[in-house]
């Protein structure tokens, strides 16, 4: 009888060990995958009046509300390019991504919207292949959530969606 506890006991053992080891491995794979393809579902265009594709340098991530954070895109000569952010509403919490969008080499600013209302979209077209560096910036964490011994910290999905097309020839041909 003390064999059957044994087993027992050491079987019981063994599958709160491997839940537990089964279950941290499945919270640090949904935490890095959360929001992986956020920008595809989420950050559609209001207006699709021209057709562009998708294009695979689109990207999203995990970020806390007041975070900065920067990435970088190929823009190819004679291409038109449509930019889309976007994030979850109850991080953003009615307010929107402040992003800047720089020459990736020599920093120099190309376009911030926080001039013109905070749109949400950018389009442009490369006259020449260069390298851009998109800075994003999240809303401060509200006032009333900032008392101190508050340590909840709320985090949510951010997307960046690129689409690009050729840029059509214009003017009349000879």
């Amino acid at each position: 009888m003390n064999s059957f506890k044994n087993l027992l006991f050491t079987t019981i053992l063994i599958f709160i060990i491997s839940s537990s080891v089964f279950a941290q491995r499945v919270n640090q794979f949904d935490t890095r995958q959360f929001c992986f393809d956020y920008h595809k579902y989420s950050c559609s265009f209001e207006e699709r009046l021209v057709n562009f594709d998708y294009n695979a340098q689109s990207k999203s991530t995990l970020f806390r509300r007041g975070e900065t954070a920067e990435t970088h895109f190929i823009a190819y000569k004679g291409f038109d390019y449509r930019l889309r952010f976007c994030g979850q509403d109850d991080l953003l919490e009615g307010q929107k991504i402040a992003f800047f969008i720089r020459n990736g080499k020599t920093k120099e600013l190309i376009y911030e919207n926080s001039t013109e209302g905070f749109p949400q979209e950018f389009e442009f077209t490369c006259s020449s292949s260069t390298r851009i560096l998109v800075e994003i910036s999240l809303p401060p964490e509200p006032e009333n959530r900032l008392k101190p011994g508050n340590r909840f910290e709320y985090k949510g999905c951010i997307g960046l969606l690129i689409e690009s097309r050729r840029t059509p020839v214009t003017g009349f041909k000879k």
